[in-house]
Order: structure tokens, then C-alpha cells, then sequence
């Protein structure tokens, strides 16, 4: 027969102990300057503009120089939005004890299999530039690079950086980053 303490059923099990918070947890995402309004409200001026200065050129009978206006204002706004387009994906790297997991996403529902690396064997690169500051940051693993923070300035890739050593020290991984200067400086 099976006993239970005071104040429990039998066959009552224990609680599971919650599983273990991340190390780091990050979302990168790009910097985008213009929201949906103000991008419309862009391109409502560039519009206007191009309108005007292609009725000055028409009235004066300088017609080729209105269809140019034209044609430039229609491609300005559509590199706008196809750079706007561009820049809703996402990435994130979550640092629990052991491993790495990376995972990242364009912003039109497409997201690339997780990756899962152990912090055993991982190295860190940091590319830094004298002049420009951060230009790159990469996780190496048997010979492959995973290059992260794509999208963030070379201030803020230096400070995911000091954060990353930091956590992958704590998953007892890398205690350091490796400092590259770019080749060309070296030459």
C-alpha cells in the first residue's frame, strides 16, 4: 500500500521543477525609420513634387523632361518600398546552459529551421574596423561561421557582443571573443 504525507493524495506526484531561464535571450531586429504612414506621407510629397516640376516642364514644352520627372518619382518610391519591404525580418539568438539556439525570419512568414550549437568547441569572432567600429560578429563551430547582428549599428553590435561572452561564459562556454582587423588594414 502505497502512503502519502499529511495533506497529499497518494499517487500525488511532486511538482516539475520550471524549466531553466535563458542566458540571453535577444531579438534583433533592422531599424526602420519609416512606419506605414510616414512612408505614405513620403511618398504623397514625392508625388506632389515630381507633379509640380513635370507641369512646369510641360507647360514650357520641355515634355521629355516631364516624363523623366515621372519616371524618377515612380522609381524612387518603389526603391523605397522594396528596401522597406526588405527590412522586417528578424533574428534570435537564445543562450541556455549547454547550447545556442539560433533562429531568424524575413517578415513574410518564411523562418529558416532553428539551429541548436553547443557552446563546446564555439568561438567568437568579432570583426573590428579602427575606423568604422564593429563591422561584423560571428559564432565559428567546426570550421562553419554563423554570421549574427546583421542588422544592428556597429555600437550596438559591440554591446550584443559584450552581452553574448558574457552569457556563452555562464553556459560555460567561450570566456572571450576573438578580435579580427579587417585584411585590407593589414596589407
Amino acid at each position: 500500500m502505497l502512503h502519502a504525507p499529511c495533506g497529499e493524495t497518494a499517487g500525488a506526484r511532486a511538482p516539475e521543477p520550471p524549466l531553466a531561464q535563458p542566458l540571453l535571450d535577444a531579438l534583433i531586429t533592422p531599424h526602420r525609420s519609416l512606419d506605414g504612414r510616414a512612408f505614405l506621407l513620403f511618398a504623397a510629397a514625392v508625388v506632389v513634387v515630381a507633379t509640380v516640376v513635370a507641369l512646369a516642364f510641360a507647360t514650357s514644352r520641355h515634355w521629355p523632361v516631364a516624363v523623366f520627372v515621372a519616371g524618377d518619382a515612380i522609381f524612387l518610391i518603389a526603391a523605397v518600398g522594396g528596401h522597406r519591404a526588405r527590412r522586417v525580418g528578424w533574428e534570435r539568438v537564445v543562450v541556455e546552459r549547454g547550447r545556442v539556439v539560433l533562429a531568424s525570419g524575413d517578415g513574410r512568414g518564411r523562418e529558416a529551421p532553428a539551429r541548436s550549437l553547443p557552446v563546446f568547441g564555439l568561438r567568437v569572432e568579432h570583426v573590428v574596423d579602427p575606423d568604422y567600429g564593429s563591422r561584423a560578429l560571428a559564432l565559428v563551430l567546426r570550421g562553419e561561421r554563423i554570421v549574427l547582428a546583421h542588422a544592428l549599428s556597429p555600437a550596438e553590435r559591440s554591446a550584443f557582443c559584450d552581452a553574448l561572452v558574457a552569457a556563452l561564459a555562464a553556459a560555460g562556454g567561450p570566456t572571450a571573443c576573438r578580435e579580427i582587423r579587417p585584411a585590407a588594414l593589414l596589407a
